[in-house]
């Protein structure tokens, strides 16, 4: 049987509020750093099972960043996608990290978009894979839910996420006995169009082990990243300056094309590659060309700092 990628290492970075995020990294560890931000829930390992391996023969040190309240990380009770930016901006610093690539899946997405918006002097480039776009505000796409519901949502959900959190701490361990029934149930009703991708043993055993670890401790974050999505980004889409790829597959039920599609069209000079058959994870198993995409990104910064160096 396929297993999931083991890191190489994993860590804390701690903050100056003291609070501390959790990592974990695969691939070169000397390699060019690509960011990694997990899924909706998710957590460190949340990674391609292919990640290893693709990562380790381009040069890249891919590292995966918890979101607070969830496995290593501390809870950050009022979190928002800027606090999330400026939390970065720190960890990088701790680590030695200068310059970087960001990746987010899902619920990441939101979280890559707003670091290379904050950060963008430091990163080289972004993929957003299924990413979900803004839910309220001028540049929310439309058609997933009006906005002033959303909002009324967010300001009923914000003082819960204690006890919600504190209720899936509970129920994710309760459930490990029964993983593989839970997994398999999730995969029959689940979308078809992610079905092939339940289907790979890899990606049941990352999924059912990322899962576990992230029970380990809060699952606040699930709540957290609710509310973060419910709220208008701080930035405008129109603003982002470094280059950004999105994998969409076009049959993602999870989170619609549209969003993908809209966000493309606001980021200036975005790619946009739609995988029309696929659905949520279409963009997650290309682990391959988003790496690639990054490896670009670092040539394109190497070469600009080259020419920047001799102009002067």
């Amino acid at each position: 049987m396929k297993l999931a990628p083991k890191p190489y290492t994993e860590g804390r970075v701690r903050l100056p509020d003291r609070r501390q995020l959790g990592y974990a990294e695969f691939g070169d560890p000397t390699g060019d750093v690509v960011l990694w931000f997990h899924g909706t829930p998710g957590a460190r390992k949340q990674v391609p099972p292919a990640t290893t391996t693709a990562a380790a023969e381009r040069g890249l040190r891919v590292i995966g960043v918890e979101r607070p309240g969830v496995g290593l990380s501390t809870n950050h009770n009022g979190r928002t996608l800027e606090s999330w930016a400026a939390d970065i901006d720190v960890f990088a610093d701790r680590l030695g990290i200068d310059r970087f690539c960001v990746a987010g899946l899902s619920g990441g997405g939101p979280h890559a978009l707003a670091v290379a918006h904050d950060l963008g002097d430091r990163v080289a480039g972004a993929a957003v894979l299924g990413g979900l776009g803004p839910v309220v505000g001028d540049e929310a796409p439309g058609g997933f839910l009006d906005s002033a519901l959303v909002v009324q949502g967010a300001r009923l959900l914000a003082p819960m996420q204690a006890p919600f959190g504190t209720m899936l701490s509970l129920l994710i361990p309760a459930l490990i006995p029964f993983r593989n029934q839970v997994f398999g149930l999730y995969a029959r009703l689940g979308p078809d169009t992610d079905r092939p991708v339940f289907e790979l043993p890899e990606f049941r055993d990352m999924f059912l082990r990322d899962l576990i670890d992230s029970g380990k401790r809060q699952m606040r974050a699930l709540v957290g990243d609710a509310v973060v999505f419910m709220q208008p980004w701080h930035f405008s889409l129109r603003d982002v300056s470094v280059p950004v790829t999105i994998w969409h597959g076009g049959s993602d039920r999870l989170v619609p094309f549209h969003h993908g599609q809209y966000m493309a069209e606001l980021i200036p000079g975005a790619e946009l590659v739609t995988v029309p058959d696929e659905g949520h994870f279409a963009g997650f198993v290309r682990v391959e060309a988003v790496l690639d995409a990054c490896v670009r990104w670092f040539d394109a910064t190497t070469v600009t700092a080259g020419t920047a160096s001799a102009d002067a």
